[in-house]
């Protein structure tokens, strides 16, 4: 993985009081006085949400790893030209199942993947 601009994972969420969570790493700074990235809080009324909320932010560095594998490939499946025997639109595989159902990737997918970790790295507005 190459490096990044944004705290090492894995980042966890952490309950700190009734209505309030932390999103913290294990990465020990010298001098901080926390550890948290960030804390979510909420109304009493939306915590459920709020700890959904601070999960979704604390699994931030893995998606981000898992985003750069899927734009890794989108390089290998340009839009605009025919690269090969490479289409520029559609599924690339799908496999189907009788009791899963059907399921796909398609260039527009790592298009997408790829968009979005440029706007994570911070490359796009």
């Amino acid at each position: 993985m190459n490096e990044t601009p944004w705290t090492p994972g894995p980042w966890v969420a952490r309950p700190r009081h009734a209505n309030m969570i932390d999103v913290t790493h294990n990465v020990k700074t010298p001098g901080a006085i926390t550890h948290a990235l960030c804390r979510v809080q909420a109304r009493a009324s939306w915590v459920e949400e709020a700890t959904a909320n601070a999960r979704l932010i604390a699994a931030a560095p893995e998606m981000a790893e898992a985003l750069e594998c899927l734009a890794a490939m989108a390089a290998h499946f340009p839009t605009v030209k025919t690269y090969g025997n490479r289409p520029r639109s559609g599924a690339i595989y799908s496999v189907s199942d009788m009791h899963l159902g059907e399921a796909a990737i398609t260039v527009e997918d790592l298009h997408r993947a790829a968009a979005l970790l440029s706007r994570i790295r911070g490359d796009v507005a």
